[in-house]
């Protein structure tokens, strides 16, 4: 696509031009869609106006309206140092938005910040004198004299009638707006407009016509809005699906992996689904070590799932498609996309061999995949009971990073130090449950093990996270009285709450195989555990831990946990039976040659 779709604008005057068009250019450069981007320089005070690339281009730009008349593409949007704080997919995201939707703007805002939601519902836009359109892309027409919002000839062709003119996208993120940091002080140029904002759809219409309206409008194909083909890393590419980056033990694991194949695999990232915010997010991270991060509900209606995965498929042209933690969406129409895209290698991945995605397996599912991946040998049988070949079945155990879980910088004085800053006593032994607050990973059970421990004054029972059972967790600690609990949010680093931890308690109702299964036995640091996935195995193996046969069985966690209080394993020996099975480099290249269909035939899968 020659011809760009959105016009970049610094706006400064003398040596201001030249030193902030520089740190322009290189930000365009970094940016997902940069084969749409053009860059410019508006210098006010000489009123001229000039391309990043072509200085001696310039033309005479006294106003607003001369500025426009000869940019190019449909869209505007102003740099400054708000806009070189924002990720690598931050504009393409905008343009996705603007051009299925047939939109006017786009507002974004980072992370769930319902304070500048409130503030859009109220008429208020991101900017001000100084800082014009912040946060927004505009269609050029819709930029007024002032460089505000001007949706008067939006609305006049409509006939007034209510429409759907903008989107709000949120861009998950950790690092969510703090409450006012934004200026919200642009106001509408139109002032007879009326605003309505349903979720992230912004209508607007003039005050007094027509019913409000909830419509998605009208809708685009995304294959032909998507920069021409990526430029060639001389590496071959893998699309990986998450149903979303959550904080999560099947996230930390696949961050993992690409650590260890950077390098040798390039990797495109999609979260397909929302995020509960209680969830928290490993977006951020993934961030660091792909540019290409795409969280759809942020910007994306759900109805163009499809177009979007298929436009990344014709840009990237990857050798690997990865479902890593299954979308309905996904498999919905992965025979759609088997058949659209013959040589495009399909592998799957599901946590449990009774319950969630293995239950969508059926025989055009298990057709379209290449490759069944399972962390357990009851996920491998289950694939087979479904119809998945042997050859094609599995079977890679999770993996750490050695250096990222290690017990040695911790001497006393830095437990002490972590103690303290988590609020714990120095003279307890901690007992830690830290995993998402969900019925899967039963956190009642943990607090009514505390209740049953309350008469032991050494034991201090300690709670990291959050999630929709949070205030079910609250109220059964209130109800109890309990005094022996100390509740965290989601912290990071995970090493830090293994170093201060005597007993690590997970008492699920199913699992894969837990990463905190493993990453706190290499740090010497024994489990009790219940008998869901494979966390019998890496038991009998490592003799780290307790299993517990029956799930809800509190006076079987007791006992373990008493035993393991009693009788620890050897923490140095602990660590060096889980670096010789499972370490992430191990891990990572079984990985890379599965997904790449690169394993040696007839070895043994499963």
């Amino acid at each position: 696509m020659s011809m760009p779709g959105l016009s970049v604008i610094c706006i400064g005057s003398g040596t201001t031009d030249q030193r902030e068009g520089d740190r322009l250019r290189r930000w365009l450069q970094g940016q997902t869609c940069a084969p749409l981007l053009a860059g410019f320089v508006w210098d006010r005070d000489a009123r001229k106006a000039s391309p990043l690339d072509n200085p001696d281009d310039a033309w005479d730009a006294p106003d607003v309206p001369a500025l426009l008349a000869k940019l190019p593409g449909e869209y505007l949007c102003i740099a400054g140092e708000d806009l070189f704080q924002q990720n690598e997919t931050y504009l393409e995201e905008n343009l996705i938005a603007l051009k299925t939707g047939v939109l006017a703007f786009t507002v974004n805002i980072r992370g769930d910040a319902e304070w500048a939601v409130q503030k859009i519902r109220n008429s208020q836009f991101p900017g001000s004198l100084t800082l014009p359109l912040l946060r927004q892309v505009v269609r050029k027409e819709c930029v007024g004299n002032d460089l505000c919002l001007d949706l008067s000839g939006w609305l006049g062709a409509r006939k007034g009638a209510a429409t759907l003119a903008g989107r709000i996208i949120r861009h998950l993120t950790n690092q969510t707006d703090p409450p006012e940091s934004v200026p919200f002080e642009s106001g509408l140029a139109c002032q007879d407009a009326q605003i309505l904002v349903e979720g992230t759809s912004i209508h607007f219409r003039t005050r007094g016509a027509g019913e409000w309206q909830s419509t998605f409008g009208k809708v685009h194909p995304i294959e032909t809005m998507l920069p021409e083909a990526a430029r060639d890393s001389g590496l071959p590419v893998a699309i990986m699906i998450h149903t979303y980056l959550a904080v999560g033990g099947a996230e930390r694991i696949h961050l993992n992996i690409m650590r260890q194949l950077s390098g040798k695999i390039r990797f495109v990232v999609l979260g397909i689904e929302p995020l509960d915010p209680a969830l928290g997010t490993t977006a951020d991270e993934f961030r660091q070590l792909t540019p290409f991060v795409y969280t759809l509900p942020d910007f994306l209606h759900p109805s163009m799932n499809l177009s979007f995965l298929c436009g990344l498929i014709d840009r990237f042209q990857p050798a690997a498609l990865y479902i890593a933690n299954g979308a309905n969406f996904v498999y919905d129409f992965l025979p759609e996309l088997k058949h659209r895209y013959p040589g495009l290698r399909m592998s799957n991945q599901v946590y449990d061999h009774r319950i969630g995605w293995i239950n969508r397996y059926n025989p055009s599912i298990v057709a379209s995949l290449d490759a069944h991946i399972a962390v357990n040998r009851s996920i491998c049988q289950a694939y087979m009971e479904k119809g998945a070949p042997a050859e094609q079945v599995f079977l890679i155990e999770n993996g750490i990073i050695p250096q990222e879980f290690d017990a040695a910088p911790y001497d006393r004085q830095t437990v002490a130090s972590v103690k303290e800053q988590l609020g714990l006593p120095l003279d307890k032994r901690i007992v830690t449950f830290a995993a998402r607050f969900h019925e899967q990973k039963r956190p009642l059970d943990f607090v009514d093990l505390a209740e049953k421990c309350s008469s032991d004054p050494s034991l201090v029972f300690l709670m990291v996270g959050d999630g929709p059972l949070a205030e079910a967790v609250g109220r059964r600690i209130a109800e109890k009285g309990l005094r022996n609990i100390c509740r965290r949010p989601f912290y990071q680093p995970m090493r830090d709450i293994f170093a201060v931890t005597d007993v690590y308690v997970l008492p699920s109702s199913f699992e894969g195989m837990p990463m905190v299964l493993i990453e706190a036995q290499v740090m010497g640091k024994p489990v009790v555990v219940t008998d869901v996935g494979n966390n019998r195995e890496v038991i009998d193996f490592t003799g780290g831990g307790v299993v517990i046969s029956q799930v809800g069985d509190i006076d079987a966690l007791m006992a373990g946990l008493q035993r393991m209080l009693l009788h620890p394993p050897d923490p140095h020996a602990l660590r060096q039976i889980i670096l010789s099975r499972y370490d992430i480099a191990m891990v990572a290249e079984q990985y890379r040659r599965v997904l790449l269909g690169l394993q040696r035939p007839g070895k043994q899968n499963a």
